[in-house]
């Protein structure tokens, strides 16, 4: 997962080494970023087990990326994991800035 005025920078290596370690993780959720969802990756079976409130996040009513991360980290730590980050694939954007970002 990426905000949508990421930037991504680094090496064909590192890309190969990120998409790997999502692949040795099978059907768990990955963070790269504490509490962000950038270059956070989630399987789709563990996607589809986390309700999501109904409440609206451009309203800010609350924050999707730290409630995700929360409720997974709450319900199933046993399948989290940690990128091993070799620094040779970042993510920048700034969504503090942006007025359109929720």
């Amino acid at each position: 997962m990426l905000d949508d005025d990421s930037e991504l920078s680094g090496t064909e290596h590192g890309a190969k080494d990120y998409l790997d370690q999502i692949r040795n993780h099978p059907g768990m959720y990955g963070i790269f970023k504490s509490m962000l969802l950038k270059l956070f990756a989630i399987s789709k079976e563990m996607y589809q087990l986390i309700d999501f409130p109904d409440l609206e996040a451009g309203r800010g009513e609350f924050f999707e990326d730290m409630y995700l991360i929360m409720a997974l980290n709450k319900k199933y730590p046993q399948k989290k994991f940690t990128f091993n980050k070799t620094g040779q694939i970042n993510e920048s954007s700034n969504s503090s800035s942006d007025p359109l970002s929720t």
